[in-house]
C-alpha cells in the first residue's frame, strides 16, 4: 500500500481487502492510518507489506487453502472497481509425517 499522505499532490484514498472466495467476510481490510481488520482465524498469522500490499501468512494450515483475491476501492469515485481484483490460488498440500521402525529395518 502505498504510504503517501493525504496531503500529498496526486493522493488518492482507497480501502485494500484481501478477501478469500469461500469466506463471508475479508481476511483483511486496510485503509489509510487506521489499524486494520483482520479475521480472526488469521490474527497473529497474517499481514499485508505496505509498499506492495501483498498479502503473507504464517503458520499456515490446511484450511487456508483457497483462492485469495487482492482488492483496491478507490474512494474518488472515478474508478471501475468491479474490475481491479488480482487472484492467487492456495494450495496446501499437509503435512507429511514419516515414521520407521529402524529394528524392522535390521
Amino acid at each position: 500500500m502505498p504510504t503517501a499522505s493525504a496531503e500529498s499532490p496526486g493522493y488518492v484514498s482507497f480501502i485494500l481487502q484481501w478477501v478469500r472466495r469461500d469466506l463471508p467476510n475479508p481476511v483483511f481490510i486496510g485503509f489509510g492510518p487506521y489499524p486494520p481488520y483482520i479475521d480472526g482465524q488469521y490474527i497473529g498469522r497474517i499481514s499485508v507489506n505496505k509498499e506492495s500490499g501483498d498479502l503473507e501468512i504464517k503458520e499456515v494450515r490446511a484450511e487456508d487453502d483457497g483462492w485469495y483475491e487482492c482488492q483496491i476501492d478507490v474512494l474518488d469515485g472515478n474508478s471501475n472497481d468491479m474490475e481491479n481484483g488480482t487472484f492467487t490460488h492456495l494450495v496446501v498440500l499437509g503435512k507429511i509425517d514419516l515414521i520407521f521402525n529402524i529394528c524392522d529395518a535390521i
